[in-house]
């Protein structure tokens, strides 16, 4: 019996760090298929995969399989974006280090100490604390091996060319003082130790990425260094914190954009529903809009759900490039199935049954009760049966696990994984949407990266109709 194959969707998020835990703010569902590239296609946009070609000839490994422009070519089909976003004023309420990341970096190279001036400040920093370290050992005896594996461990986690941006402090959720404090005090202080103290719950997210480094590392493992770093970048603590502010004024700016854009694209309710559009210039999404967290996993749950049983007996399959969304989405969908468990009849009727006896007459413990039936079981219960039961239901390939994506030449080292931009650049060597989405390029917009996850997927063999 022929079976038919099964839904495919790309879904990109976009995180929020708050209270220890990475959740999801944003997250973007694109539907998607593949046909038979047009004959024409080779022609049409000759001049950028050519350019595309020649880059990755160089750059792959001559072991590895190199994708060959065919005259028979894959194309992408996108369907009809279904968007949940969280409210940019919730966001910034909630993140304890700023969103956006990328819309930073510029701020950081130019407000903050970089090239060779970093470089001669840790060097410094480096030279004082090996000296430190040395008079400690030879007053404990200890032997000259230790001393240089020390020295060097503390030399290699030294060497990084700027502050991660996606770790820079939400200071509106922050006391003024206590960066002020690290700016000023010093770092021997009660005061430095105190508001080092209020901020060392930043760790939990990291110690930055790549040559970068975060400001809660420097700050719990190098706070001399730090100090110096911002002491020579601003003029003075209120410099520093009025940075932080501007810092946090640009990245709301750039999620009210991206909200607006969308509020403008969507023009109906959303009533979410795979929808599949074969013209690429449509520009049209389903997008809502949340107002706060609990909403926001309500709504994911009960979107996935409804992705979930679109599939029927072929199934859905759900595609995201890395593990990270994984996880946040899982993290965010816990809310809402703690929600679920808690305002169950039988949960409501547990807590009547253990809560005191009450000393109102009948006609008011009537009323009373109904009143908390309407605030308590109303939000969840009409649709209860359309949520999902447990947040591991939510189940993703990761596209980059996948034994096609390292075949066809997309993941050149085990432990590497590619950049989103550099896998596109790749796939339009095979897939003439990737080229169109190139060419249209908008980075860390969470439509544009479920996209590009698409096309990568088609470009891998993965999904080939």
């Amino acid at each position: 019996m022929h079976r038919g194959k099964p839904v495919v969707i790309a879904l990109d998020s976009e995180f929020l760090k708050t209270h220890g835990h990475v959740l999801t703010r944003a997250v973007a569902f694109v539907p998607f298929s593949a046909r038979k590239g047009t004959s024409g296609s080779e022609h049409q946009f000759d001049g950028s995969v050519v350019a595309t070609s020649t880059s990755l000839h160089s750059s792959l490994s001559p072991s590895l399989p190199v994708p060959k422009r065919q005259a028979f070519r894959r194309a992408t089909v996108f369907g009809v974006p279904i968007i949940l976003n969280l409210d940019p004023v919730e966001v910034m309420r909630r993140a304890d280090v700023l969103p956006c990341g990328h819309s930073l970096a510029l701020e950081l190279r130019t407000g903050l100490v970089s090239g060779e001036r970093l470089r001669t400040l840790q060097e410094r920093h480096a030279r004082s604390d090996s000296k430190a370290f040395l008079r400690r050992t030879e007053e404990a005896t200890t032997t000259t091996t230790t001393t240089t594996t020390f020295s060097g461990n503390r030399a290699w986690h030294l060497e990084f060319n700027s502050l991660c941006p996606y770790s820079i402090p939400n200071i509106r959720r922050a006391d003024h003082s206590w960066f002020k404090a690290i700016y000023s005090a010093s770092v021997h202080s009660s005061e430095f130790r105190g508001a080092a103290m209020c901020l060392d719950h930043l760790k939990t997210y990291g110690k930055g990425r790549r040559q970068e480094r975060s400001l809660s590392f420097l700050l719990r493992h190098h706070p001399t260094l730090l100090q110096e770093i911002l002491r020579v970048s601003f003029s003075s603590a209120e410099a520093w914190c009025a940075w932080l502010v501007m810092c946090g004024d640009l990245v709301e700016k750039e999620l009210r954009q991206l909200a607006e854009k969308y509020r403008q694209m969507s023009s109906s309710p959303f009533t979410p529903s795979i929808l599949m559009e074969y013209d690429p210039s449509y520009k049209g999404v389903q997008y809502k809009e949340c107002g706060n967290m609990e909403e926001f996993s309500y709504e994911l749950s009960r979107l996935w759900y409804i992705l979930l049983r679109h599939g029927g007996e072929v199934g859905t399959k759900l595609y995201t490039y890395g593990d990270m969304d994984a996880k946040a989405i899982q993290n965010t969908l816990r809310l809402s199935c703690c929600m679920k468990t808690r305002y169950s009849p039988r949960a409501s009727q547990s807590a009547r049954l253990c809560s005191p006896p009450s000393q109102l007459t009948g006609a008011d413990e009537a009323s009373n009760n109904k009143s908390d039936s309407q605030h308590v079981l109303n939000p969840l219960q009409p649709e209860s049966g359309q949520l999902l039961t447990s947040p591991y239901e939510a189940k993703v390939v990761d596209v980059t696990r996948h034994t096609l994506f390292a075949a066809s030449g997309f993941r050149t080292s085990p432990r590497v994984i590619p950049p989103l931009g550099d896998a596109l650049e790749k796939a339009a060597i095979v897939d003439e949407a990737a080229v169109r989405l190139r060419s249209q390029s908008d980075p860390h917009n969470p439509v544009w990266d479920a996209k590009a996850l698409a096309c990568i997927t088609v470009a891998c063999g993965i999904c080939l109709g």
